[in-house]
C-alpha cells in the first residue's frame, strides 16, 4: 500500500492544472516497471489496421470470445504496455485471450484521432473473429472510448459488443459543466486538470457524441458495467452515463467505491480492492458472453 500512495501522489502531483504531458507520459510507463505482469501469461504484438496492439495471452484460454481492453491516460498517454498490471489479471482471470489497443495520443492527435483508431482496431478485430462474441473493457479516458466504439459500431451496422466495462468514463468534454469540486478526496484528477484534457483532446466539436457519450443515444446498447469511486470528480459523469443507459432500456450494473480512487483496477493483483473488481467485471463478461 505504501508503494500505491507514494505513485498516486506522484500522478496526483502531475495531475494539477498545468500538469507536463511527458512527466504524466512517463510517469504512466513507471507502471511497467515497478508492477510487473503476473506470470502464466504470454505477450504478442499485432497489427490491427496499421496500429500495435498487444495479445495477451494465458495458458490453455477459452476460445470463445476475446476480451478487447483501451487504455486510459487522459487521452494523452498510457499505452498498452503500461497496462499490463491489469491486462495480465484479467487474461488469467477470464481465461481468455485480451487484446490491448494502442491509440495516437493528445495533444499531438486530437479528437478524433483515437475514437477513429479504436474503432478500426476493434471493427479489424470482429472481421478476423467473426464467430466469437467480443467483450469491450476500459479505464478512464479508455472506458469513455470502450463506449464511443460501441456507438460507432451501432451506427454503423457493426458487430457490437456482447458487453461492455467502464471503470470510471467520462461523459462530457464541452468545458460547460460544472462538477462538484472533489479535489479534497480525487486522489488522482484534480478538477482543473479534467477541463485541460479537454482543452488538448478535444478544442473543437465536443458536443458531438463521438467525444461526449453524454449526447449520445443509447439505444441498442449492449449490457454495461460502470464503474467508479464515490469521491471523484468523474462520478457525476458515470451517474449521468449509467442514468442515460438505464432510460433507453439498457441493462445497466452499476458499482460505487466508497475508499478506492479513480481507475484503481489498473493495479491489477497488486491490490486488493482491483482483484475483487476484475473478478467482478469477469463474472459479469462471463454472464453475457
Amino acid at each position: 500500500m505504501a508503494l500505491v500512495k507514494w505513485m498516486l501522489k506522484r500522478q496526483g502531483q502531475i495531475m494539477a492544472p498545468d500538469f507536463d504531458v511527458q512527466a504524466l507520459r512517463e510517469s504512466t510507463q513507471d507502471l511497467s516497471r515497478f508492477l510487473p505482469a503476473g506470470k502464466g501469461v504470454s505477450y504478442t504484438t499485432e497489427d490491427l489496421a496499421g496500429h500495435e496492439a498487444e495479445l495477451a495471452t494465458p495458458e490453455n484460454p477459452h476460445q470463445d470470445a476475446i476480451i478487447v481492453h483501451i487504455h486510459g491516460g487522459g487521452f494523452v498517454s498510457g499505452s498498452a504496455k503500461s497496462s499490463r498490471p491489469f491486462t495480465s489479471y484479467l487474461a488469467k482471470q477470464a481465461n481468455r485471450h485480451v487484446y490491448s489497443l494502442d491509440y495516437r495520443l493528445a495533444p499531438e492527435h486530437p479528437y478524433p484521432a483515437a475514437a477513429h483508431d479504436c474503432f478500426m482496431q476493434y471493427r479489424a478485430l470482429a472481421e478476423k473473429y467473426p464467430n466469437k462474441k467480443i467483450a469491450l473493457i476500459g479505464e478512464s479516458a479508455g472506458a469513455m472510448l470502450a463506449i464511443v466504439v460501441t456507438l460507432m459500431a451501432r451506427d454503423q451496422g457493426r458487430k457490437i459488443p456482447a458487453c461492455v466495462v467502464a471503470n470510471a468514463p467520462g461523459a462530457d468534454l464541452t468545458l460547460e459543466v460544472e462538477r462538484p469540486d472533489m479535489n479534497d478526496t480525487d486522489l488522482v484528477l484534480s478538477y482543473q486538470a479534467i477541463k485541460r484534457i479537454g482543452e488538448l483532446y478535444c478544442p473543437e466539436d465536443a458536443h458531438n457524441p463521438s467525444a461526449s457519450p453524454r449526447f449520445a443515444d443509447y439505444h441498442d446498447f449492449p449490457p454495461l458495467r460502470i464503474v467508479w469511486d464515490a469521491g471523484e470528480h468523474l462520478s457525476y459523469d458515470c451517474r449521468i452515463l449509467a442514468e442515460k443507459a438505464q432510460e433507453a432500456g439498457v441493462e445497466v450494473e452499476t458499482t460505487v467505491y466508497q475508499d478506492a480512487f479513480h481507475a484503481f483496477q489498473i493495479l491489477g493483483k497488486f491490490l486488493p480492492e482491483a482483484r475483487k473488481d476484475i473478478q467482478q467485471s469477469v463474472t459479469f463478461i462471463e454472464k453475457h458472453i
